[in-house]
C-alpha cells in the first residue's frame, strides 16, 4: 500500500483525504486536550505553592485569628500547614509585648486548631469546638476536653470566668458556657422583629462583651446595629422595644472595651469615601470619639483590640500581601506608623506577585507546546506551499507565529508594566493607608493610559504590517502579512486582522491557532476577514514577493 506522502494532494492544502481525517481528528482532539488543561493546571500549580513557604526561612504558609490583650502582651493565633500533621494544620500560640512591638515571640505550638482567644484580668482563654486551655495571669497553663463539640466557635466571650458563646439555631440563640464536662448549654432566647417579623437576614449573630462583669449584647439588622444590657430575662426580646439603635454601618464592625467603657468601631459611607469612626457609651448615650477616613482597600484592620488597661484602642492590621501592623488609634494614616510593624510577609517581597504572574502564563505557555506539535504534524499531513497566478510563496509556521507574536506582546507590555510599576509598588508594598478614593483615581488613570497605549499599539502595528507586512516579531521571524494576492495588504486590512485578535485570543489564542491549523490557506479569523496570509520570506527580502 502507498504510504501517506506518495498520495495525490488533495484539495484545502493536505497531502491526500487520508491525511486531512487524521490531522483534522487528532488536532481536535488536542485542542480539547489543551483546552481542559489551561483551567486545571493553573489549578493544580497551587497545590506546590502551599509546600513552596516551608523553604522559606520565615515560616510556613499561615493565616491569623482575631488577637486579644492579656498581660500587657497582644496575643493572637498563628494557624500553619504542617504535612506531618495527620490533620494537616497546626496553631501557634504568639504574643507582641508592650516594650518590644516589632519583635513577635512564639510561645507554644499545638497539634489541635484553636478556633479563637478570648480573655480576661485572670487569664487567656483558648477555645475549639471540642476543648479549651488557659493560660493564666501566672503563665500556668492548662488544657480542657470536652466531650461534645459544637458547630461554631465565633465571638466567643467570658461569662463567669469561663469562655462562652451565642450560637443560633432554627430561629434560637443558644448561650453555651465551656464548663467542667466541656460545652454546656445554659440558656437560649429569641429575637423578634415586629416591624418585619418573618426577615432578619442579618440578625443570626450576637456579640457579646464583658466589662466588670456586666454583659452587653450587639447585633445587626438590616445594616443597623442595635444594643442591649444583657441577656434577656424571657425567651422572646423584641428588637423594637428592648434594643437601643447605635449606628448604621457599611461594613465589617468592632465591639471593644477602652479603658473600662464601651466602645464599638465601624464603617460608615462619606460620599466616595469609607470613613472608619469610633463610638464610646459614656453613660447612657453613645458619642463620637473617633475618625479616620482612610481604608487600605487591599488590606483591612483584622481586630480593634482593647481592655481595662488600655486608654487607646490599638488595631490589628493586616497589609497584602501578609504583612502585619500593631497601630494606634492616633497613628493611623501617619507616617510615623510604620514603626509599628512587626510581622514581615511570608514571602519575598516579590515572590507573590511573580507567582501570580507565573499562574496566569501556564495557559499561554500549553498554546506554545500546542503550536509546536501541530507544526510538527502539518509538515507531516499538510501541503505549505501557496500560488497565486505565477507567484508562489510558504506559508509561515504556527510554531514561529506563535514566537513572533510573543515578541510583539512583550513590545506591547513594557509601556504597560512602566505605567503600573509605581502604582503597584504604592498599593501592595508601601504600608501605607491610601484612602478608597486616592486608589480608585490610582486605577482610573492606569486604564486610561493603558488605553491609550492600546490605541496607539493597534495604530502602529497596524501600520507597519499594511505597509511592509511585518511587526518586529515577524520582522525577526521573517515571516510577514500580505493580501491573498501576496501583495502588502493596506493599513486597512491590516487593522481588521489586528483587531480581530479579540477573538482569535479567546483561551489564550486557543481558538486563533487550531483555525490557522485547520483552514485551507493557515488562516486565524482575523485573516480571513482580512484576507490575509502570513508568508516565510527570504532572509533579506523586503519587497512583497516572497519565496
Amino acid at each position: 500500500m502507498d504510504s501517506i506522502q506518495e498520495k495525490t494532494p488533495s484539495a484545502g492544502g493536505y497531502i491526500s483525504e487520508e491525511a486531512k481525517r487524521k490531522f483534522t481528528l487528532t488536532a481536535g482532539i488536542l485542542g480539547g486536550v489543551f483546552f481542559i488543561l489551561q483551567f486545571v493546571l493553573p489549578f493544580m500549580a497551587f497545590i506546590p505553592a502551599i509546600k513552596l513557604p516551608e523553604t522559606i526561612k520565615e515560616g510556613p504558609l499561615f493565616n491569623f485569628k482575631p488577637p486579644v490583650y492579656f498581660n500587657k502582651k497582644v496575643w493572637f493565633i498563628k494557624v500553619s500547614i504542617d504535612k506531618k500533621n495527620n490533620n494537616g494544620s497546626i496553631s501557634e500560640l504568639w504574643y507582641i509585648s508592650e516594650s518590644e512591638p516589632d519583635k513577635p515571640v512564639k510561645y507554644k505550638g499545638f497539634n489541635r486548631i484553636w478556633e479563637e482567644l478570648v480573655s480576661d484580668e485572670n487569664g487567656l482563654w483558648l477555645i475549639s469546638k471540642d476543648a479549651a486551655a488557659i493560660l493564666t495571669i501566672d503563665g500556668e497553663y492548662r488544657e480542657y476536653i470536652s466531650e461534645k463539640n459544637i458547630a461554631n466557635i465565633n465571638n466567643s466571650f467570658i461569662l463567669n470566668g469561663r469562655p462562652a458563646i451565642v450560637n443560633y439555631n432554627k430561629g434560637m440563640f443558644i448561650i453555651k458556657r465551656f464548663g467542667d464536662n466541656g460545652w454546656e448549654r445554659i440558656n437560649e432566647f429569641e429575637i423578634i422583629n415586629p416591624d418585619r417579623p418573618d426577615y432578619c437576614p442579618k440578625c443570626l449573630t450576637i456579640k457579646v462583651l464583658n466589662i466588670n462583669e456586666q454583659l452587653h449584647l450587639f447585633t445587626e439588622i438590616d445594616d443597623t446595629i442595635y444594643y442591649r444590657e444583657g441577656f434577656p430575662k424571657g425567651e422572646e426580646d423584641d428588637i423594637k422595644n428592648n434594643w437601643e439603635k447605635v449606628a448604621v454601618v457599611k461594613d465589617d464592625w468592632h465591639i471593644v472595651n477602652i479603658a473600662g467603657k464601651l466602645a464599638i468601631f465601624y464603617w460608615e459611607t462619606n460620599g466616595f469615601r469609607s470613613v472608619f469612626t469610633g463610638l464610646i457609651r459614656e453613660g447612657d448615650k453613645w458619642s463620637k470619639f473617633f475618625s479616620v477616613d482612610t481604608k487600605n482597600v487591599f488590606g483591612f484592620y483584622y481586630s480593634v483590640i482593647g481592655s481595662n488597661a488600655l486608654k487607646e484602642p490599638l488595631f490589628f492590621y493586616i497589609h497584602f500581601p501578609a504583612e502585619i501592623k500593631i497601630v494606634k488609634a492616633s497613628e493611623i494614616g501617619r507616617e510615623s506608623s510604620k514603626k509599628f510593624s512587626f510581622f514581615k510577609s511570608m514571602f519575598p517581597k516579590y515572590l507573590f506577585p511573580g507567582f501570580f504572574v507565573f499562574i496566569q502564563l501556564i495557559p499561554y505557555i500549553l498554546q506554545i507546546v500546542l503550536a509546536l506539535i501541530l507544526t510538527i504534524m502539518m509538515k507531516k499531513y499538510r501541503v505549505s506551499n501557496y500560488n497565486y497566478g505565477s507567484k508562489s510563496a510558504h506559508f509561515a509556521t504556527i510554531w514561529k507565529r506563535a514566537w513572533s507574536q510573543i515578541i510583539d506582546i512583550i513590545i506591547y507590555l513594557i509601556p504597560l508594566l512602566a505605567i503600573m510599576g509605581e502604582y503597584i509598588s504604592k498599593t501592595f508594598f508601601s504600608g501605607e493607608f491610601p484612602d478608597s478614593l486616592e486608589f480608585f483615581k490610582d486605577v482610573l488613570l492606569v486604564f486610561l493610559y493603558s488605553s491609550i497605549w492600546s490605541v496607539i499599539y493597534l495604530l502602529l502595528f497596524s501600520y507597519t504590517e499594511g505597509k511592509y507586512g511585518y511587526t518586529p516579531g515577524k520582522w525577526l521571524l521573517r515571516i510577514k502579512v500580505v493580501g491573498e494576492d501576496l501583495l502588502v495588504c493596506g493599513f486597512k486590512r491590516a487593522f481588521v486582522r489586528n483587531l480581530l485578535k479579540l477573538v482569535d485570543g479567546f483561551f489564550s489564542f486557543l481558538v486563533g491557532i487550531l483555525l490557522a491549523a485547520l483552514s485551507e490557506k493557515w488562516q486565524r479569523l482575523g485573516d480571513m476577514a482580512a484576507h490575509t496570509i502570513v508568508i516565510n520570506v527570504k532572509k533579506r527580502e523586503s519587497s512583497a514577493t516572497a519565496e
